[in-house]
This record gives C-alpha cells, structure tokens and sequence, in this order.
C-alpha cells in the first residue's frame, strides 16, 4: 500500500512539472515575481495616443508592439529556484528546438538568448531569454528587497530580431545590447 501512495504522488509530482509550464508552476510563489502581458494589451497599447505615428520611432515601436501575441517575465532572488528555472530552461530549448543566439558570461554572471525560427528569415516566432546570477554582478539590482539572481522572459508572436533588440537596448533592458549583437544566422 506505501508503494502504491509513493508511486500516486510521483505521477502528480510528474504532471505538475511536465504538464504546465514553468510559467503557470511559478505565477502565485511568494519568492517570485511573475509577469504576463497578453495580446489584448499589446493591441490597447498599439491604439494608445501617446506614441505618436508620425514620428519613425514610435511607428517602428508600434510595429513592435502590434506583433508581439505574449510577454512573460519570472524574477527571482531565491538560489533553489534559479536551479529550477535554469533545469526549465534547458529542456524548453531542447524540447522546442530553440536555436541558440548567444550565450555570454561576466562577473560570475550568465546570460543565454535561445530563439525559434519564424515563417521567414528576419523573424522569430519565440525569443527565450535566461540571466543567472545577477546579484554579482549588479549588486543594487533589487526586487521586493531582495537581491535578484535569474530572470526568465519569453516574447511570442511575429517577431523581428533586430526590432526586438532595439527596442530593448533603448528601454535599458538587460542583455538589450547584446542581443543587437546576435541577430539572425
């Protein structure tokens, strides 16, 4: 009977971690900070006034804005849970084969860009980013108080690489000019 209660709760275990993702797994964990943004919002902010279309940048910001079908960010300051976001990681490349666009390393700090080959050349469907260890290296970096050691963030939608790394260079994001470095192969 111990067996059979042992082998129920490694089947849930199994589902929880295989059947959801890691996104849904960490949206209510106290030590993680969760962001989605979805498709209605980026249209709302493609229809907002403050962005003015006359102007070249804001058009190329809206043309941005206007592909982009799901923003998803988890942060976390906890060392256990950088090892389950880093496991995570490295199986949804491998599962949706994520071509690897650059991986770098400072300060005992890691950063890895992996994307998904869009319906042409100049696009991605997927961009996944990982930053591990961060505290090291930008020790003020702060969430909730507590130093911030890996952050995932997934962009879907018709996505152009080039755009993306503008974009993300100019609003000061992390690994925003790096990421203008990797490009499409």
């Amino acid at each position: 009977m111990k067996f059979f209660y042992c082998f129920i709760i490694f089947l849930m275990s199994f589902n929880l971690t295989s059947g959801q993702s890691i996104f849904d797994h960490f949206e209510n964990v106290p030590d993680v900070t969760y962001a989605s943004i979805g498709p209605k919002m980026f249209q709302l902010l493609g229809q907002m006034s403050f962005l003015g279309k006359d102007d070249p940048e804001s058009a190329e910001i809206l043309e941005i804005i206007n592909n982009i079908k799901s923003f998803k960010v988890l942060i976390s300051g906890e060392g256990e849970i950088q090892n389950e976001f880093n496991e995570w990681v490295d199986k949804e490349a491998e599962k949706n084969d994520l071509e690897t666009l650059m991986t770098m390393s400072e300060s005992d700090t890691e950063l890895f860009f992996y994307a998904k080959q869009g319906k042409s050349e100049n696009k991605i469907e997927k961009l996944l980013m990982y930053s591990k260890g961060i505290s090291k290296s930008v020790p003020e970096a702060k969430i909730r108080g507590q130093a911030i050691e890996s952050v995932v963030l997934m962009i879907e939608g018709d996505l152009d690489l080039n755009q993306i790394a503008k974009l993300a260079a100019k609003m000061d994001l992390p690994g925003g000019d790096q990421l203008k470095k990797a490009g499409l192969k």
